[in-house]
């Protein structure tokens, strides 16, 4: 009846006004603290409520891990470990194979890391290449009709990231099953060079026609250079490695009047841009709202990696910000985000609430973490704990010298006394 139709869209109105002021309390209130009070929230979402690019996202990602859980079965098989015989109490066994593809027929490999660059590599780090090799290929066959996805590799500092993405990348665009030519490292200004470095490190050894062709447009000056470099680069392939703000302005034209060099800029940075993008320290591409994220999420290319240290904030936005850039849609809007997830954790983190609450955080939180297992590995420095020795800690006391004593005397006598005088703070001071 039209009376029942008239109360339905009342109450659609009046649902969709409190979802705008919830939105709008959010918004101002992105970073709460657990010590304020709890809200009334809005019901989580049920899967079939959701957009139809957040249910296709979902859908597409569980069938890849479907997948990749039904080849892993296989995978043992695709790689050969020897253990070393030697009295060390911390062996690390050593990879000598690692087959990332094989003809389903023959069983012959199509894609593997080469040898020189496997054996270098340890357990968790053979493991972060194949990682990336699932999310952004998953196969030979799968390159040629799919545009691939991304990934975040989350191993804190001291893992080894920089040579995984070497490995990888090295594999990848040099195997001739694949029709890849070129990567774009994109990084803090102050690591582009360190960047060339491990490039050359990793790569030694290796015959002129097996190393990959590396540049980097740091330390190049002029626009006519830039183009030139990365015409090069696009037709000839390998690695290109730029800064974050190079990159934005190069990306946006900014600063550059010349119409051609904008649109040289644009095929090689942006459309069709490169074949694979990594983002090292991609934790800087936590504000959508910036100008680099702007510019970065503008790249053609979906086969991307953030490199990151510290892939969970406090901060869910953020969060929703990094993995948005990998897999777009999978967590779903921000409206969509905030109400299965930021609403019910911080809720349940609250100084009042509640055993329902906070039941409805933890569950929240584990489905958040199954959710992206599939395309944010986390490592940290229990990943080598194993492999290291076992460490010792020696204190050794040692006597001041004479002049140390004068010096330390001095300072107590005059300059700290001085210092709490001015400070208003000196009322009874002991020396010991």
């Amino acid at each position: 009846s039209n009376s029942e139709e008239e109360e339905e869209e009342k109450e659609e109105e009046e649902e969709e006004e409190e979802e705008e002021e919830e939105e709008e309390e959010d918004e101002n209130d992105d970073s709460k603290s657990p010590g304020k009070g709890r809200k009334k929230i809005r019901k989580i979402l049920k899967d079939d409520k959701l957009r139809t690019e957040t249910q296709n996202a979902l859908k597409e990602e569980e069938e890849r891990r479907k997948r990749i859980a039904e080849r892993e079965r296989e995978r043992e098989k695709l790689r050969e470990v020897i253990e070393i015989e030697d009295a060390s109490p911390t062996k690390c066994p050593i990879t000598t194979k690692l087959v990332l593809d094989e003809d389903e027929e023959t069983k012959e490999p199509l894609v593997q890391v080469h040898r020189n660059m496997v054996i270098k590599l340890k357990p968790h780090q053979v493991d972060g290449v194949q990682f990336m090799w699932d999310c952004c290929c998953e196969s030979v066959k799968k390159t040629k009709k799919s545009p691939g996805s991304g990934c975040i590799l989350a191993h804190c500092m001291g893992l080894g990231k920089t040579l995984q993405v070497v490995s990888f990348l090295h594999t990848v665009l040099l195997c001739d099953k694949l029709d890849f030519s070129t990567a774009l490292v994109v990084c803090p200004l102050n690591t582009a060079l360190n960047w060339m470095n491990e490039f050359e490190k990793w790569q030694e050894g290796l015959k002129d026609d097996e190393k990959l062709e590396v540049s980097e447009l740091a330390t190049v000056k002029r626009p006519q250079e830039r183009s030139y470099m990365l015409q090069r680069w696009q037709e000839d392939g390998g690695v290109m490695i730029i800064g974050y703000e190079m990159y934005r302005n190069l990306a946006q034209g900014r600063n550059v009047k010349s119409r051609k060099l904008k649109e040289i800029f644009n095929k090689a940075l942006v459309d069709p841009g490169p074949d694979f993008v990594v983002c090292d320290e991609g934790h800087i591409l936590k504000n959508e709202a910036s100008a680099v994220s702007k510019a970065m999420n503008s790249i053609r290319s979906r086969r991307r990696i953030i490199l990151t240290g510290t892939p969970l904030q406090n901060n869910l936005i953020e969060y929703h910000c990094m993995v948005n850039f990998i897999k777009e849609n999978l967590l779903g809007s921000i409206k969509e985000f905030r109400n299965r997830f930021i609403n019910p954790i911080q809720n349940g983190q609250c100084a009042d609430s509640t055993m329902v609450d906070v039941r409805v955080m933890k569950k929240r939180a584990h489905i958040l973490y199954e959710m992206l297992a599939g395309c944010v590995q986390r490592k940290d420095y229990t990943a080598l704990t194993k492999f290291l020795p076992p460490k010792h800690e020696y204190v050794l006391a040692v006597r001041m010298t004479s002049i140390q004593c004068k010096l330390y005397q001095y300072y107590l006598d005059h300059l700290t006394v001085l210092h709490l005088n001015k400070m208003g703070m000196l009322k009874s001071i002991k020396y010991f």
